[in-house]
């Protein structure tokens, strides 16, 4: 489970919630849950770069074919 602690004025109703989306993406994405909260959005942030580097490769491409086709007719 969570290994930070969330600041006191924080509601509770708020907290819960963040407790339950943590226990929710253990679930989802560790078979024993993650060692910290770290490890958690390691993986989280990994799984969304290779989400988007297609994307981004994707972008890159367009940019140098506008650039390419610039240069040929400058």
């Amino acid at each position: 489970m969570p290994t930070y602690t969330i600041p006191t004025p924080t509601p509770a109703k708020l907290r819960r919630a963040h407790r339950e989306l943590d226990a929710t993406v253990d679930r989802l994405y560790a078979t024993c849950g993650f060692a910290d909260d770290r490890a958690r959005i390691e993986h989280l942030c990994g799984r969304y770069q290779r989400l988007i580097e297609p994307l981004r490769a994707a972008t890159a491409n367009r940019r140098t074919a506008r650039r390419k086709k610039a240069a040929a007719d400058a």
